[in-house]
């Protein structure tokens, strides 16, 4: 019986999950902003305070923090990106799969 330990039993968003984690991680370690932390994150706002926030407007704002407080990690030099198509009926996984695209942009230098 497979445990939730068992490296081998993996649910197909389990890598996007793991980067989540560790992006979290490295974000409250650096001490980001909450607000620019959970737009990062792809959060709901879940208080009034958070609802009233119009940190998608501030993009200059976003753009010092990201400086700050970095990847956490390293990027390779050269990114190289399989072109395979898509598989049929395959969905993209909803906002993780928008957060991922644009991390692929901004790293590409395509954005």
């Amino acid at each position: 019986m497979a445990t939730t330990a068992d490296s081998s039993v993996q649910s197909p968003n389990s890598g996007c999950q793991r980067f989540k984690r560790l992006r979290k991680t490295w974000l409250r370690g650096q001490r980001c902003l909450e607000d620019v932390n959970n737009f990062w994150m792809a959060q709901k706002p879940q208080t009034m305070s958070e609802l009233y926030s119009h940190l998608h407007e501030e993009l200059e704002l976003r753009l010092a923090e990201a400086e700050r407080v970095g990847f956490g990690f390293d990027l390779p030099k050269t990114v190289i990106v399989p072109n395979v198509p898509r598989k049929s009926g395959v969905k993209t996984g909803g906002q993780t799969g928008g957060f991922l695209i644009h991390i692929w942009r901004a790293m590409s230098g395509s954005e």
